[in-house]
């Protein structure tokens, strides 16, 4: 939070952030942190120099985004324990916390140039995790430094967001959603609840350049050559009719043709029944409907899964599939 990546993470961990045993959290964040290559990123830190800025803080963001500005990844955390976990240490905030206003200038035990102000409230300084929770929910937060354009085409990002408490690192994942940037290349999420706690850490990933939401781009209830091309080595009808390879449109699939895409999808047309096949580990799949409402999430972490989604009604679906932090979009159809 002061000057470089470093020093922002050790103010993290070590301070104003976390209600009591700050190394718990790192426990859950070590598995969201594995195998990036911190050297292709820039980290966005900010300097609380604005102590009117900091007097309304109850959210502090941390992020870091990719030179090419197609992927990034946060943490975004309460900052309402600032003020409880200095009052034992600093007189500062003791005075601002007892007296609900601060009468004379000092210096915060970060450093911070904490100054008088006749105008100052400190009353709302509690947990937002209890009984003021709804004073945050609608407070987006930033992340900036991404793609920005002009014009009726926009910059879309999925942002996938993670539980950083009291989970296990297997079920880290909480949910996602698709948002464009502004022209500035900013994205604003609203801050989410669906988490234990609102403390939580984000994925941003580039998903192109789109007139309206990629993720609910299903046009047809027929399969594209170009998009939906499947692999037919091992695929199954699940029907009584004969077993045969999966065609598009209609059309046969010649053999000579026939390989092994990064993801396949099959059979497709299905009953329900689908294999979801990749040449690495699956991070997760989603499926979404025609609308481009969320229907079902899973985090495999296997490079073939088999989904039973014959509870949705026959029709077309969009597959979101990441691998390798690389989405395939697949379109599913459901007789």
């Amino acid at each position: 939070m002061h000057g470089n990546l470093s020093s922002g993470l050790h103010w993290w961990w070590d301070r104003g952030i976390f209600l009591k045993q700050y190394d718990n959290y790192f426990k859950y964040l070590s598995n969201f942190l594995t195998g990036v290559n911190y050297q292709n990123f820039e980290y966005k830190y900010k300097s609380w120099k604005s102590f009117p800025l900091i007097k309304y803080m109850r959210i502090e963001n941390f992020y870091m985004v990719r030179k090419n500005k197609e992927w990034a990844m946060g943490w975004v955390h309460n900052a309402t324990y600032r003020w409880r976990n200095f009052y034992n240490s600093s007189p500062c905030i003791r005075s601002v916390v007892d007296n609900q206003s601060l009468n004379y200038t000092c210096i915060a035990e970060d450093g911070t140039l904490l100054e008088p102000s006749s105008s100052d409230n400190y009353s709302d300084h509690t947990d937002y995790y209890g009984n003021n929770v709804s004073n945050i929910v609608n407070k987006p937060i930033k992340i900036k430094g991404l793609k920005g354009a002009w014009g009726w085409k926009k910059h879309w990002y999925r942002i996938d967001f993670y539980q950083t408490q009291n989970v296990s690192p297997s079920n880290m994942f909480s949910y996602s959603l698709t948002q464009h940037t502004n022209i500035s290349g900013t994205l604003k999420p609203a801050i989410t609840l669906k988490s234990p706690s609102p403390d939580y850490a984000y994925k941003v990933t580039y998903l192109g350049k789109y007139h309206n939401n990629p993720n609910a781009r299903i046009a047809q209830d027929s399969l594209l050559q170009s998009i939906d091309t499947l692999d037919v080595d091992t695929i199954k009808k699940v029907s009584n009719r004969r077993n045969k390879p999966v065609v598009s449109d209609s059309q046969e699939v010649s053999y000579p043709f026939m390989q092994l895409e990064s993801v396949s999808v099959f059979p497709n047309p299905s009953y329900g029944f689908v294999t979801v096949k990749a040449l690495e580990p699956i991070q997760t799949i989603t499926v979404y409907s025609l609308q481009g409402k969320i229907l079902y999430t899973m985090r495999p972490f296997a490079s073939t899964v088999q989904l039973s989604l014959q509870t949705l009604p026959p029709g077309p679906y969009l597959m979101a599939i990441l691998v390798q932090n690389h989405y395939y979009f697949k379109k599913l159809i459901i007789e």
